[in-house]
């Protein structure tokens, strides 16, 4: 990725690492596209 993963920012050997209130919007946004996978997708399972 040409800005590095989201492990790279949050780690403590980054150049710059994400401040707390940045790495909370992480979190926060990363629970919601969860959430929306779990509750809202459709999705049909493969198995049989």
């Amino acid at each position: 990725m040409v800005n590095g993963t989201v492990r790279d920012h949050l780690s403590t050997k980054s150049e710059t690492p994400l401040l707390w209130n940045m790495r909370l919007k992480v979190a926060q946004d990363a629970a919601r596209g969860l959430t929306y996978l779990h509750e809202e997708m459709d999705f049909q399972s493969s198995r049989q």
